[in-house]
């Protein structure tokens, strides 16, 4: 078996579950509900998930007072599994997480069941890519956008949407893991009338500062 390849073949499993389950909730508090993180052997899990968890908890931390303001709706683009969207959703009126890999959805829909019973109604999973997103206008209602792309950065289409949302009063919030990519992005963004307001560096690694 090639572990290299993405695909259904690549992997077998001989024992146990389906997914790793994973929880950082404790790392950042407070949370309403306990949130588990579901994975499986075909979808991205941040290496060092609990120094990811730093960078979740200054997110919500500077979404709480924006949250007050009612029916305030979020989109993510590239969310992987959902592991910074269902550490948030509880903000939002509507929360909407997508990504292109097949395999996420499984692990979102998982880890959703985990929550209680009267929580997960106002999140859902598109499985488009960032450029679907953008040409099926899902970004249209969004009040909060959220992105973590790959180390390339944002897809040339989406900067293009992006241009076009500026003067809506939309709030972005970047996650990023390449410097370069991140400031080509920034540069795109600010000569399109975006404005940054803040920007943080975390080192979730030895020698990566």
């Amino acid at each position: 078996m090639n572990i290299h390849e993405p695909g259904d073949e690549c992997w077998r499993k001989l024992y146990g579950d389906k997914f790793i389950y994973e929880n950082i909730s404790n790392k950042i508090t407070p949370l309403p509900y306990d949130i588990t993180l579901c994975f499986s052997p075909m979808v991205f899990r941040q290496a060092n998930l609990g120094g990811f968890s730093a960078i979740i908890k200054n997110i919500r931390d500077y979404l709480l007072p924006l949250s007050r303001e009612k029916n305030l709706r979020c989109v993510e683009l590239y969310g992987g599994v959902g592991t910074i969207g269902f550490h948030l959703f509880d903000l939002f009126s509507t929360f909407v997480s997508s990504d292109a890999n097949p395999h996420n959805v499984a692990c979102f829909e998982k880890a959703k069941s985990l929550l209680p019973h009267d929580a997960g109604r106002n999140i859902s999973y598109e499985a488009y890519d960032a450029t679907e997103m953008v040409k099926k206008n899902k970004l249209v209602k969004a009040d909060i956008i959220i992105v973590d792309p790959p180390r390339k950065g944002l897809d040339s289409e989406v900067v293009s949407a992006f241009s076009n949302l500026q003067t809506k009063n939309v709030k972005l919030i970047y996650v990023s893991c390449g410097f370069r990519a991140l400031k080509r992005d920034l540069t795109e963004l600010r000569n399109c009338g975006w404005k940054l307001v803040r920007a943080e560096g975390h080192i979730l690694f030895p020698g990566a500062d």
